[in-house]
């Protein structure tokens, strides 16, 4: 009974920031520059629960005297070693489904956040690198496109489904004057980050918010 208990309410601390690094690809437009820091973030919080219990897991001492159980050493000790485990493979496995994060992160260069004359140079770099293209060729030519879109308005260049927009406008006018910017720019707006659009083709019923209050207690408890 003990082991239960407090496996049901370590995974209420474990799932939680887990759930918040999933509710970011459940959105149908998806800040990429969010998504490395949301990770490490979730990492941080997982190690943090080896050291410290989190705030439900707190509360078991209090649960086991109102049901008079009282563990063994050992069962402690087993229990211990289960939930150290099962955070190691659980940050393991973000860690292989985000091995990207870094690349992913520099792609949100192409939200154009800002006009000004360095902006980007580093990320387009390392993609550049990532991506063996020519480093100097791809700086070149980023930074023709920033001079190229500085005097339009920021929603229209923001994000890379508007930017290779605008690519193709310019192409009719100017020519082909960034292959390789283009193509990291068509590569960061087809990632498949989100689940959004996926969830909503098994998903047609219109979705409803609802706020369920699930609570252990002893009439629960065989």
């Amino acid at each position: 009974m003990y082991q239960t208990i407090h496996l049901i309410f370590f995974l209420c601390d474990a799932l939680k920031p887990l759930t918040t690094l999933t509710m970011i690809f459940e959105k149908n437009k998806i800040d990429l520059s969010t998504i490395k820091p949301r990770k490490d973030s979730t990492i941080s919080d997982l190690t943090r629960l080896k050291e410290i219990e989190g705030p439900s897991t707190r509360k078991v001492v209090k649960l086991l005297a109102d049901l008079d159980i009282t563990p063994t050493e050992v069962q402690i000790g087993a229990v211990k070693a289960a939930e150290q485990e099962f955070i190691d493979n659980l940050i393991h496995h973000i860690n292989i489904r985000l091995a990207s994060s870094d690349i992913i992160d520099n792609m949100s260069v192409f939200n154009m956040d800002e006009k000004s004359a360095f902006y980007g140079d580093d990320e387009i770099m390392h993609l550049a690198e990532h991506f063996k293209m020519d480093v100097d060729k791809v700086l070149y030519e980023w930074d023709r496109l920033k001079d190229a879109v500085s005097t339009l308005d920021s929603e229209v260049v923001s994000g890379p489904v508007n930017l290779l927009k605008v690519f193709q406008k310019m192409k009719a006018t100017t020519g082909d004057f960034g292959a390789d910017v283009e193509k990291l720019c068509t590569t960061a707006a087809v990632i498949p980050v989100s689940t959004a659009e996926v969830e909503r083709v098994f998903w047609p019923a219109p979705r409803r918010t609802c706020a369920t209050d699930l609570k252990l207690s002893q009439y629960i408890i065989s």
